[in-house]
């Protein structure tokens, strides 16, 4: 799973989900990570990276699991006092 993170030192982590169609590496996601001032990721789903030439099917369940685990990566990393998710659809 791709994304891009700010590695802004707080206390808080964002988490953003871009709607399909959107990724990680598009103006408008760099500039709120860039402006936040929290840590913040935004998450591109698998299979939806920009410049990818597969495209595996992988299913929202499966979506889910891979965020939950990149999450608790970033997380463990940098125990935050609290996790924000949010996205666009």
């Amino acid at each position: 799973m791709q994304y891009a993170d700010n590695e802004r030192p707080s206390d808080v982590l964002q988490v953003w989900i871009p709607s399909f169609g959107e990724d990680h590496s598009m103006g408008s996601w760099r500039d709120l990570l860039a402006s936040s001032p929290y840590r913040a990721i935004v998450a591109t789903p698998v299979g939806l990276e920009p410049g990818a030439t597969y495209r595996p099917t992988v299913s929202m369940t499966n979506q889910l699991i891979l965020l939950r685990r990149l999450i608790a990566s970033v997380a463990a990393a940098m125990r935050p006092d609290k996790v924000v998710v949010g996205g666009f659809s």
